[in-house]
């Protein structure tokens, strides 16, 4: 009876251990799985007893991890793709700007150069290019404004072409302004680089076209052939020195 008992509690322990140990098996292969990462693990334990509600405790468990990931690898996703999408709209505003930029400095510099020729024309006589009278009136300002700081005198020359009319009457016109632009040229090439030749009158006339010469030197008129025909002209040169300088 003694042998028939400890065969008895050999058969019983080995069922037992059996029982145990496979759903524990099951158990800690569900639980390494889940620690590498591998959500969703399921475990099947029939026992009807405490095992097998640990086994649907860690199922419950690994789907709960499994719908987890889900949801953050499509938050994840989202974000990915809101990121893409911020950083091509930054793109295309970044290149917008950089476009209206480039832009707005072609304008300024438009308009700088816009401006600057109105300027020049503002201040050129445009039959003969040189500055008109306006710049010579700015000119003679800084002039005066030098010598009452204790500057150097200076002198203002005003050249006129005698019987001018007389080239207009015979010749028409146009070889009257192609005369008073070579006299401007020759009046140009006469002076200093310091000096300074204006056109002051109007350009044509009875009196011919005054220039306007502020500095220390005198210009000669040209002589020459006009459309063919020799045309001698006489220059009345004035001098008049600042009041006060002689």
């Amino acid at each position: 009876s003694r042998s028939l008992s400890l065969g008895l509690a050999f058969v019983f322990s080995t069922v037992l251990a059996r029982r145990i140990n496979r759903p524990l098996r099951l158990f800690m292969d569900a639980c390494a799985a889940v620690a590498e990462g591998k959500v969703g693990a399921q475990v099947e334990v029939r026992t009807g007893d405490e095992l097998e509600r640990l086994g649907v405790a860690i199922n419950d468990m690994s789907e709960r991890l499994k719908d987890h990931e889900l949801r953050r690898a499509r938050d994840e996703a989202r974000l990915i793709r809101s990121r893409d999408e911020l950083e091509a709209r930054v793109r295309e505003r970044t290149s917008e700007l950089s476009r209206l930029n480039a832009l707005l400095v072609h304008e300024i510099e438009e308009r700088k150069r816009a401006e600057e020729k109105l300027f020049q024309a503002a201040m050129t006589d445009t039959l003969t290019g040189l500055p008109n009278r306006r710049a010579m009136e700015q000119q003679l300002a800084v002039q005066v404004a030098r010598v009452a700081r204790g500057g150097m005198p200076f002198a203002v020359l005003l050249c006129d072409v005698d019987r001018f009319k007389s080239v207009n009457d015979a010749f028409g016109h146009e070889a009257g302004d192609e005369f008073l632009r070579a006299a401007a040229q020759v009046m140009t090439a006469s002076v200093r680089a310091g000096d300074m030749v204006c056109g002051h009158g109007p350009g044509r006339g009875d009196r011919g076209g005054d220039k306007a010469v502020p500095g220390h030197g005198c210009a000669a008129c040209p002589r020459g052939r006009v459309h063919g025909g020799a045309q001698h002209q006489h220059r009345g040169v004035g001098v008049r020195g600042l009041p006060g300088q002689g």
